[in-house]
């Protein structure tokens, strides 16, 4: 996860600055932004891989750059923390409703920060890997899995399970109930694997398109 680009977006330089040296102390790249205006250049330019933002600005509030954000396609996976002075039930809802992922309520300590921000590029990075359906590890994690297992150089097996003629159970039948197949097969064949196997036993689902 270290490595990445977090643009901090806050009118308050302090606030900046004690973001901005626990992020780096952590090994993560940092963008600054003043207001809104200024954040907006800076991600076309830049494109960091979070945004972490403050809701009270001057100008364009946290909660209208979040709402021009989350307007583009291509930001709908974007992490987005914001940053509240007060811990306001209303003000939350009216983030998370926006698609805000997370909050931090100032003052914050750097633990608060680091697991927050660590957290959710891990869940994120779940989320692009996973099969969409299942939400069972996918291709990359699978192919990924399969290249270690081969430079370990140990004995391992690999189990292929498919649904013949599902084609035709879709067709009669509709992909909602072919998506619930899907999904019941996948837990029942996840339950077996966590009843009966070990710790180095690995279960994804394969996606042909």
């Amino acid at each position: 996860m270290k490595g990445r680009n977090i643009l901090i977006v806050d009118d308050n330089k302090l606030t900046r600055k004690i973001l901005k040296d626990i992020l780096e102390n952590a090994g993560y790249g940092v963008l600054e932004a003043k207001d809104g205006e200024e954040a907006l250049q800076i991600y076309k330019n830049k494109l960091p891989d979070m945004v972490i933002l403050d809701i009270v600005m001057p100008g364009m509030t946290g909660f209208d750059l979040l709402r021009i954000l989350r307007k583009e396609e291509e930001n709908l996976m974007l992490p987005i923390i914001l940053l509240t002075s007060q811990d306001n039930f209303e003000e939350k809802i009216k983030g998370l409703e926006l698609g805000a992922d997370d909050y931090l309520v100032k003052p914050f300590n750097d633990k608060e920060l680091l697991f927050k921000v660590n957290n959710l590029f891990q869940r994120i990075e779940h989320n692009r890997m996973a099969n969409p359906l299942t939400g069972l590890r996918g291709n990359i994690d699978i192919k990924e899995e399969i290249k270690r297992r081969i430079k370990e150089n140990k004995p391992y097996a690999i189990l292929y399970i498919d649904l013949d003629n599902f084609k035709s159970y879709n067709d009669y039948y509709g992909f909602l109930r072919g998506d619930n197949v899907i999904k019941l097969t996948a837990k029942i064949l996840s339950d077996a694997v966590n009843l009966i196997g070990n710790e180095r036993d690995f279960f994804g689902t394969h996606r042909w398109r």
